[in-house]
């Protein structure tokens, strides 16, 4: 309240003055014996007691008053005359235009259902098993650019392994040395032998979703955490 505010400054002032302090702030405070009509103001109104003590052995006079903050402002008083009239209406139907944020919201929420009913109805199969829902930004682009393109890749499907655009980009083997069957996306990650022990690894360190058996879905697109 003001009166904390200038407490430093009341007690300072000379004897035989007078200090007038105002507040705005929605609390009914009395001094000298007068009935505090909120019980929750004694808190505040004790401090301001042992003040009104002080400067009184200082012979200096203090007022402190009641000023609702609408007073002398034209547009607050008639947002103030307006809210008491709505209690005495039983029910208000009023037409209000949407501010700026709520046709934002809505829009956003309008296209982002058109977005996820066109991608459920897509032929990208591969995607739409590892990416089930639309979503504008990935979690994942908050990494750095190379490990946000890494990941973009093994979700869209098209790397550069020798089972997929690898055997005619880099001219290999579609083939796994190892394995002896095709070295795509499903046998790196879930099947082949030879990232057996890395796998392993995997399962144990996932510290957010820990399923007994990985599979692509799982890897590219875990669930989220509660």
């Amino acid at each position: 309240m003001a009166v904390n505010v200038s407490k430093t400054k009341a007690i300072c002032i000379g004897s035989k003055q007078k200090l007038s302090v105002t507040s705005n702030e929605n609390i009914n405070l009395a001094i000298n014996g007068q009935q505090i009509k909120e019980s929750t103001c004694e808190k505040v109104l004790e401090p301001i007691q042992l003040l009104a003590c002080r400067l009184k052995q200082k012979n200096i006079e203090v007022t402190i008053e009641w000023i609702p903050a609408h007073v002398g402002i034209l547009g607050n008083e008639q947002v103030d005359k307006l809210a008491k009239l709505t209690l005495s209406k039983d029910n208000i139907d009023r037409n209000i235009s949407l501010s700026a944020n709520e046709f934002i919201a809505i829009t956003t929420e309008l296209y982002k259902e058109k977005w996820q009913a066109r991608w459920d109805n897509s032929d990208y199969l591969w995607s739409r098993s590892v990416n089930t829902t639309v979503n504008k930004k990935p979690i994942f682009y908050k990494g750095n650019r190379y490990h946000a393109k890494t990941i973009t890749r093994l979700r869209l499907g098209t790397t550069l392994l020798p089972g997929q655009l690898g055997q005619y980009i880099r001219n290999v083997s579609s083939m796994c040395n190892t394995c002896g069957i095709k070295e795509d996306l499903q046998h790196v990650l879930i099947d082949c032998s030879k990232h057996a022990k890395t796998r392993q690894n995997l399962k144990i360190n996932l510290n957010k979703v820990t399923p007994q058996n990985l599979n692509v879905k799982i890897l590219l697109d875990p669930p989220k955490e509660n």
